[in-house]
């Protein structure tokens, strides 16, 4: 599991990018609209005179070491973060910028008292700026850190998934996080980067192919955000112009001819289904053909994502009410269980007194 290559940081590229403007500026992204005249991005540190919102970044993440190396991984991170429209990255320690001055101090922890190789970081990142304490929220952005978050690197090591820690999970009980949502990045089975993000992800993210560019609105709307921004009038979009920065990259973007171009690129295969052929009328299971109206007991069994309703369901008896098919062209059985009191509403199609089960987790009777 050697990892001792040099890191190559333009791998959190393009996926960083968007979690630091996250939210920086909304549709109309105009200066003027009440949205952004009052800035709430997502993971802003304050300095300590203002406390009126929640504002901490504390980070622990686990990391196993090479195998058979008892030396503690090398480790590099960096505190990115918005200050005045501009972006910044910076190291370990104290550093000033202007008169803002923050901090990021970090650790690593042998768990040897729980596993051999296991490796414990803990990162903390403050804004140390000695501000007035009676300034107003807006003067108070001045000196703020906003869209902070973490980006971190391991040579001759390799992070665990916060999310699926496997044989760690013991270890992994043990780590805390505050302000900061930690994610592997990079390509899948990637575990050299991960990135500390204020905004919940999952393990390597990525943004969808078809975007041309961030709207800086959290809502992956790109179509809807591009006719939108077109709706503008002159007086709104010369506001956007003269404002300039990430609104009037939007702008910019949004008025090329063919921007909505390639924005539905993801259907330009041909489905697996055809969406008005109906389903089949019966799907083998073994030996056995099932149809609408056939008997069958559940048996779920311990397959991945397995949630109560499949758990109270198990061994249970129940009526085929309807065969479907989903996007990728996957079959699916629609029951009702026998003993349900409101089957009655199973066989109206109404949630939760019909589920579906793939024809592996149906036993014929």
């Amino acid at each position: 599991m050697s990892t001792a290559a040099a890191l190559d940081w333009r791998v959190f590229q393009p996926i960083a990018t968007t979690v630091l403007y996250e939210g920086h500026i909304l549709y109309p992204y105009r200066p003027s609209a009440l949205k952004n005249r009052q800035q709430w991005n997502f993971g802003t540190l304050f300095p300590p005179a203002w406390r009126e919102e929640p504002s901490a970044l504390a980070m622990q993440v686990l990391i196993e070491g090479d195998v058979g190396g008892d030396a503690a991984p090398v480790v590099e991170l960096r505190l990115c973060f918005l200050l005045g429209g501009e972006e910044y990255a910076v190291g370990s320690g104290t550093t000033v910028l202007g008169g803002v001055r923050c901090q990021l101090d970090w650790q690593l922890e042998a768990m040897t008292g729980i596993d051999a190789g296991l490796w414990k970081l803990s990162a903390h990142a403050a804004n140390l700026t000695t501000a007035p304490a009676d300034a107003s929220r807006e003067a108070m952005l001045e000196w703020a850190l906003q869209s902070a978050h973490l980006r971190c690197g391991v040579r001759a090591g390799a992070f665990v998934s916060a999310q699926d820690p496997g044989l760690h999970q013991q270890a992994a009980d043990t780590c805390r996080c505050q302000g900061v949502y930690p994610v592997l990045i990079g390509p899948p089975g990637e575990r050299r980067y991960l990135l500390a993000a204020p905004i919940i992800l999952e393990d390597h993210p990525r943004i969808a192919p078809q975007s041309q560019g961030d709207f800086c609105d959290a809502t992956e709307m790109d179509e809807l955000l591009t006719l939108r921004v077109a709706t503008l009038t002159a007086a709104e979009k010369a506001e956007v112009r003269a404002a300039g920065g990430a609104a009037l990259a939007i702008l910019e973007r949004c008025e090329r001819s063919g921007a909505l171009d390639g924005l539905h690129a993801g259907l330009d295969a041909k489905p697996a289904w055809e969406a008005f052929t109906a389903p089949p009328e019966m799907v083998r299971v073994g030996a056995a053909e099932v149809r609408v109206g056939d008997r069958v007991r559940i048996r779920s069994g311990d397959r991945p994502g397995r949630d109560l309703f499949d758990q109270v369901l198990d061994g249970r008896i129940a009526r085929v009410q309807a065969i479907e098919q989903d996007l990728e062209g996957a079959l699916h059985l629609a029951v009702v269980a026998e003993d349900d009191p409101g089957r009655d509403l199973g066989e109206l199609r109404q949630t939760g007194h019909r589920f579906f089960f793939s024809p592996t987790e149906v036993e014929p009777l």
